[in-house]
C-alpha cells in the first residue's frame, strides 16, 4: 500500500513539472526523454544487481511473455503519453485531465472481468467518490469547459489515454510473477519496468521526428535538463518500479484506486510551484477523493 501511494504522489507531481518543462521542450520530446532517462537509470540498476542482470538474459526465450511486454510498453509508455499529449491539442487541458482520470474506475471494472479481482460495494462507492471529487476540482475548482479546436475528438483521445493506461496496468499485473516453464525465470517488477521504457524509446523518438522536433533535443538549458531528468529518473524509473512492486503485493484494483490521489497532489503542488489559487471547490474535491480512497481500500 505504501509503495503504490508513494508512486501515486510522485506521478501527481508530474503535471506541474511538465507544465514547466513545456517551456523548454514540446510534449513529444518530453515523452522521449522520459523514456530515455528512465531506461538509463534502470540499466544502471540492473548492472549493479548481479542476480537481476543474470535473469535479464533468461527472459528472451518466452515468446508469449515478450508479446505481453511489447503490449505493456505500447499501452503504458507510448500509447498513454501520446494520447495524453494529443488530447490537449483538441480539448481544454482541464477537461482532458478529468477524462483521463477515469482510468482507476476503468481499471477496477476491467480487473473484475479479466483478472477475477472481485468488485465490492466499498470499492465501487469509493472509486465513485474519488471520480466525483476529481470532477468537483476540475469542473468547479478550475472552471473547466468542453472547449477547444475539436472537443469531441479531444474527448475521444483523452478516453483512449485512460483505457490505454488501464490496459497497461492489467498487462503488467499479468506479467509480474509470470514464470517461464523452460528456464524458470520469473518476470520481476524490475524487469517489467525496464522493458516498458527500453522498448518505448524507438517509437517515442519516431514520433519526435515525425513532429519535426528532433533538433530541439540538441538545444536545452540546465533547468530544462533538470526537469526531464526528474521526470525520467524519479517519476518514471523510480515511480514505475515501486508501483509495480506494490501492485504485485496488493493487486491491480487496490493499486489503481490509490492513483485517485493524483489530483490531490497536483492541486497542492500547483499551489506551491505555480502560484495557482486553491478555492473552496478544490478543497471539497480533495476531501471527497481522500474519503473515496479510504472507503475503497476498506
Amino acid at each position: 500500500m505504501t509503495l503504490t501511494i508513494v508512486a501515486s504522489v510522485l506521478w501527481g507531481s508530474t503535471y506541474p513539472v511538465i507544465q514547466q518543462g513545456l517551456g523548454y521542450y514540446d510534449a513529444f520530446q518530453i515523452s522521449f526523454l522520459r523514456a530515455l532517462f528512465a531506461t538509463i537509470a534502470l540499466v544502471i540498476y540492473f548492472t549493479a544487481s548481479r542476480k537481476t542482470r543474470t535473469q535479464l538474459f533468461q527472459a528472451l526465450g518466452d515468446r508469449n511473455s515478450l508479446l505481453l511486454l511489447l503490449a505493456g510498453s505500447a499501452f503504458g509508455a507510448v500509447g498513454f503519453w501520446t494520447f495524453l499529449n494529443l488530447s490537449v491539442r483538441y480539448l481544454a487541458s482541464d477537461t482532458s485531465s478529468f477524462l483521463v482520470a477515469l482510468y482507476p474506475l476503468i481499471t477496477v471494472v476491467l480487473a473484475s472481468f479479466l483478472l477475477r479481482d472481485r468488485m465490492t460495494v466499498a470499492r465501487g462507492l469509493g472509486v465513485g467518490l474519488g471520480v466525483f471529487g476529481t470532477y468537483v476540482i476540475v469542473g468547479f475548482g478550475q472552471s473547466a469547459s468542453f472547449s477547444g479546436s475539436n472537443p469531441a475528438l479531444g474527448a475521444l483521445v483523452a478516453l483512449a489515454a485512460a483505457f490505454s493506461w488501464s490496459a497497461y496496468l492489467i498487462t503488467t499485473k499479468i506479467l509480474i510473477g509470470r514464470k517461464d516453464k523452460r528456464t524458470g525465470f520469473e518476470y520481476t517488477p524490475e524487469f517489467v519496468t525496464l522493458s516498458t521504457f527500453s522498448i518505448s524509446i524507438i517509437p517515442t523518438f519516431v514520433i519526435v521526428i515525425l513532429a519535426g522536433g528532433w533538433r530541439g533535443l540538441l538545444s536545452t538549458s540546465v533547468q530544462g535538463l533538470a526537469i526531464v531528468l526528474y521526470l525520467g529518473v524519479i517519476t518514471s524509473a523510480l515511480a514505475f518500479l515501486i508501483f509495480n512492486r506494490g501492485m504485485k503485493i496488493i493487486g491491480v484494483s487496490r493499486a489503481a484506486i490509490n492513483q485517485l490521489l493524483f489530483p490531490v497532489v497536483t492541486v497542492v503542488l500547483s499551489y506551491y510551484m505555480l502560484g495557482e489559487t486553491v478555492n473552496l471547490a478544490s478543497v471539497i474535491g480533495i476531501v471527497l477523493i481522500l474519503l473515496g480512497v479510504a472507503v475503497a481500500q476498506s
